[in-house]
């Protein structure tokens, strides 16, 4: 390779360390890419796991919610049904 009057042989011996070192620069480089591209994987599958269980836990608290109102309601409409009934045989009471 020739830059102006520079002329650059790559395989000769005295461009050896350099010719290591670039190599050896490249090769890291990939190697740090691969690894950064596997632990971004990772981290966001971990995250989809979390919404995924964080989603699961919300809907079971709020099935449970539901669940909790529903008995209330039933509770306090056969409580109210309780009172009518023994208001009314108080009433039929009095009145025979």
């Amino acid at each position: 390779m020739r830059i102006g009057n520079l002329v650059i042989l790559p395989w000769s011996r005295k461009n050896f360390l350099p010719r290591v070192v670039t190599i050896a620069l490249i090769l890291a480089w990939t190697v740090g890419g691969y690894f950064l591209h596997q632990e971004n994987k990772r981290l966001k599958e971990q995250a989809r796991v979390w919404r995924e269980q964080r989603a699961s836990r919300e809907y079971q608290q709020s099935r449970a919610e539901r669940q909790r109102r529903a008995a209330a309601y039933e509770r306090r409409q056969l409580e109210e049904q309780a009172v009518r009934g023994s208001v009314q045989n108080a009433i039929d009471g009095v009145k025979k």
